[in-house]
């Protein structure tokens, strides 16, 4: 049987992961959009504004985040 690999699913579900340990770290303060873009970036998962948006609605949909001043 060969090792299939899902490259995408990996990435995504490793940047949801590393959102919610960066969530944790800031807490109880709440964690800016652009400090999350830099953290991510620094791990070279650096995904685009609308990405990192679309990742952590995900995550708010899931009930694992608030988010702040999102105009729902």
């Amino acid at each position: 049987m060969a090792l299939e690999i899902d490259i995408d699913k990996h990435r995504r579900e490793e940047t949801r992961w590393r959102i919610l340990r960066i969530l944790d770290a800031g807490r109880p303060w709440p964690v800016s959009e652009g400090l999350i873009m830099a953290a991510l970036e620094d791990i070279e998962l650096a995904p685009t504004v609308t990405e990192l948006r679309k990742h952590v609605k995900y995550l708010r949909d899931k009930a694992l985040v608030d988010i702040l001043g999102e105009d729902l």
